[in-house]
């Protein structure tokens, strides 16, 4: 495959002291995972293909995995992804997001994506074993920052789960921030003396997006920034069972309640005249993130990530660097088509 070749050559230039024999075995990888189209061990193992027997093949796939000098060597596979597919741009959207990989929650993968053509593709990602960690949050812009360098100045696109302190770090950095508000926040109007919660604002959501102003964030914090109002129209999406009722279980009533609120956007975006379109254009751009991590996971039209069972945080990481190899190799693949 050219684009594979493609990619071999860039990692032998951009990463020099990575091993020829490491090399190789990740291009096998990668190989294996666009063949078969799914991540876990046996299933890589049974594509790679070649002249030798199919559990030597599993047996290298493993090797690589639990490689140390390749959890060593992730952080310039990343640095060379976000200089690809960001790089050129002063200001790139930045996706940001966090997702369980295991069944029992002992697993995070904070993740940075960049929009492309309706789906985000990889920049950086790490795995931890408990998501929403504030220390967690600055170390990871941290090195998003280093990767980046000091020219580029990030729009970063989060939903609610990124809060306060998030919007502070970024905005320490330089960078901007769009993020939605929900839940018990406290608000405050600038220039009024009393808080409110941020539900109480929704009665005014409209479908034109509105812009509200200067407002401070948490009544224990305050942190001043400017908020955005939308309220979408409906969709008409009904999750069912397997047995075609209406779900009825926490998680979808929760999914459900969340899709019916208004938007209430926190930015620190700068500009004129039709801002406030732009800051909802920007949140939208955030469910490509949500479908990425869908095409990660789901057995029927994704690579089933779901069905891998390894609890090591580095096996898991070194899976998920074969997998943002594979989708980039694969948009190539797709780029070549369209021309």
């Amino acid at each position: 495959m050219q684009a594979i070749q493609l990619l071999h050559n860039i990692l032998v230039r951009e990463c020099p002291k990575m091993h020829a024999k490491r090399r190789e075995a990740l291009m096998a990888g990668v190989r294996a995972l666009v063949r078969g189209g799914k991540l876990w061990l046996t299933a890589l193992g049974r594509h790679v293909g070649g002249p030798v027997a199919e559990k030597h093949s599993i047996k290298r796939m493993d090797r690589l995995l639990g490689n140390r000098h390749l959890s060593a060597e992730r952080g310039k596979v990343y640095g060379w992804l976000v200089r690809a597919l960001a790089g050129s741009s002063p200001n790139p959207v930045i996706l940001v997001d966090w997702s369980g990989l295991n069944k029992d929650g002992s697993l995070h993968v904070l993740r940075a994506s960049v929009a492309v053509g309706g789906r985000a593709l990889v920049l950086y990602e790490e795995v931890h074993e408990k998501e929403g960690k504030a220390t967690v949050h600055r170390a990871f812009l941290k090195r998003l920052s280093e990767l980046l360098g000091s020219e580029c100045k990030p729009v970063l696109v989060t939903d609610a789960g990124f809060k306060r302190p998030w919007f502070e770090d970024v905005a320490k950095l330089g960078w901007y921030y769009v993020g939605r508000v929900r839940g018990h926040t406290k608000v405050r109007e600038a220039q009024c003396p009393s808080w409110v919660g941020c539900k109480s604002l929704y009665a005014r959501a409209r479908r034109v997006p509105q812009a509200l102003g200067a407002w401070l964030l948490t009544e224990s914090a305050p942190w001043p920034t400017q908020l955005y109002l939308y309220r979408g129209r409906s969709k008409g999406r009904v999750a069912r069972t397997a047995h075609g009722h209406r779900a009825r279980s926490h998680k979808s009533l929760k999914n459900a309640a969340r899709e019916r609120e208004p938007w209430l956007l926190a930015s620190n975006l700068t500009g004129g005249r039709g801002l406030a379109k732009r800051v909802v254009r920007l949140y939208r751009l955030r469910m490509q993130i949500e479908l990425g991590f869908r095409d990660l996971k789901t057995p029927r039209n994704g690579l089933s990530f779901r069905e891998q069972r390894s609890t090591s945080r580095d096996r898991v990481a070194n899976l998920l660097l074969l997998a943002a190899l594979g989708v980039y190799v694969l948009w190539l693949k797709g780029l070549a088509a369209e021309r």
